[in-house]
């Protein structure tokens, strides 16, 4: 396994005004582990991540991925590092009209996936299976039900899309 870490921050700050959200961040995660970040309402955590994935720069400080400083590329060049990640949100963010399977394999169907429709319901009855099945298992049903099996389901998503890295 490399010994290149996957993400890391080197004194990260990131403030809005007055406001100092990041202040002085290190971060280095493994390829592998599994990381976790826990803290209250405005900690900080969500600003974390939107640094760490180009949607905000800090103000301060490094941010590399794979070795590579990506701390002021432009989208286009984080692309290819943004197809290697999904986010799995708080609320789910799924669509409400889709089954299962389809939102999952959202992405795989619309075009960037290169998919075919029975292909992609393969891949995506895989990836629900390694997250124990929202829906029960069916990937016909409408919706998943319950707040732990609606992260289930995005978190199958955001692998199928991402290949299995994901924030």
């Amino acid at each position: 396994m490399s010994t290149t870490p996957k993400i890391e921050l080197r004194d990260v700050y990131k403030s809005f005004g007055r406001k100092k959200v990041l202040d002085g961040v290190n971060l280095t995660v493994t390829p592998g582990e599994s990381l976790v970040i826990i803290g209250g309402s405005g900690s900080g955590k969500s600003v974390l991540i939107k640094n760490i994935l180009g949607l905000i720069r800090p103000n301060k400080g490094k941010i590399f991925f794979d070795g590579k400083d990506i701390t002021h590329d432009s989208f286009r060049k984080r692309e290819p590092m943004l197809r290697k990640c999904g986010m799995l949100f708080q609320g789910g963010a799924l669509f409400d009209s889709l089954p299962v399977w389809r939102n999952i394999a959202f992405v795989a169907t619309q075009g960037r996936g290169g998919l075919s429709a029975a292909q992609a319901r393969a891949l995506a009855v895989e990836k629900l299976g390694r997250w124990h099945a929202a829906g029960g298992g069916r990937p016909h049903a409408r919706r998943a039900f319950g707040r732990h099996a609606e992260t289930r389901e995005s978190g199958a998503r955001d692998c199928h899309q991402s290949g299995g890295d994901f924030l």
